[in-house]
């Protein structure tokens, strides 16, 4: 099994809520502002 190597970002805006076991990995994601992200 070999690597893979993964390019992008996380950008999270101001003011974003993450709730508990809540997961963000890397990729192309982005947040505006004001936002609440929960499962």
């Amino acid at each position: 099994m070999g690597e893979n190597t993964q390019v992008g970002s996380v950008i999270i805006g101001d003011d974003v809520e993450i709730g508990a076991n809540t997961t963000i990995d890397r990729g192309a994601f982005q947040t505006p502002s004001s936002v609440m992200v929960s499962n």
